[in-house]
């Protein structure tokens, strides 16, 4: 495996299993469409560098359901675990098992992500113990380990789903003597407000797939 990968969780996209907030305001259809445009903005993004990846895929279906859907040239991994720290650690830890050195890991509703700031949080981690990109709401969008430096305690007995996930996962580090860096906040879109805001940030540019969709749906009512 090469030194220094990003993995991506990924859920297939069906209905009533992919962004349900932005479903509760604008159906089960739209919330597909864009958790779809999303993904494929994200992996177009990061292709632009000379990361690996590996798509790190939900057991809600079969993995040629994702291959048919993200293509077959793409590294899967099984996501495993009954909760999301179950799932982060064990992603970590696989990857680690068959040799990375420096792991990056995120969400796949992150249209916005940068070549620039994966290799930020790449770079980090040559110097400190863990790497987070922080979220509007508490949470984090991206943590980063090396190897030598990954501690299982961050994904230990943390509050997930609240306001205090980013607060309590650099406590959990700190409290294992690991220093972190905080990269540049990095929006996640879980809701319909989410989705409003990535359109008045970008009145040119920006993540062409979620935005050509998302300024239809504004343009339809």
């Amino acid at each position: 495996m090469p030194r220094k990968r990003l993995l991506i969780l990924v859920k297939l996209p069906l209905p009533g299993l992919v962004k349900t907030r932005i479903a509760a305001q604008w159906g089960d259809d739209v919330a597909v469409q864009l958790y779809d445009a999303m993904v494929h903005d994200q992996l177009e993004a990061v292709a632009d560098t000379d990361i690996p990846i590996t798509l790190c895929h939900s057991p809600i279906a079969p993995l040629d359901a994702y291959r048919d859907w993200l293509g077959r040239e793409h590294s899967f991994q099984l996501q495993e675990g009954d909760d999301l720290g179950q799932r982060m650690r064990h992603a970590f830890e696989s990857a680690f098992s068959k040799g990375a050195e420096q792991l990056v890991l995120v969400g796949s509703d992150l249209p916005e992500i940068s070549p620039k700031l994966l290799h930020e949080a790449f770079a980090a981690l040559n110097t400190v113990g863990a790497t987070l990109a922080p979220s509007d709401d508490g949470g984090y969008t991206l943590i980063g380990f090396s190897r030598r430096s990954f501690r299982p305690e961050a994904f230990e007995s943390i509050p997930w789903s609240t306001p205090q996930v980013l607060a309590a996962t650099v406590a959990a580090l700190e409290g294992v003597g690991q220093s972190v860096h905080l990269l540049p906040e990095l929006a996640d879109l879980d809701t319909a407000d989410d989705v409003l805001e990535l359109t008045r940030r970008h009145t040119a540019g920006g993540p062409h797939r979620t935005l050509t969709l998302a300024n239809r749906l504004l343009d339809n009512g």
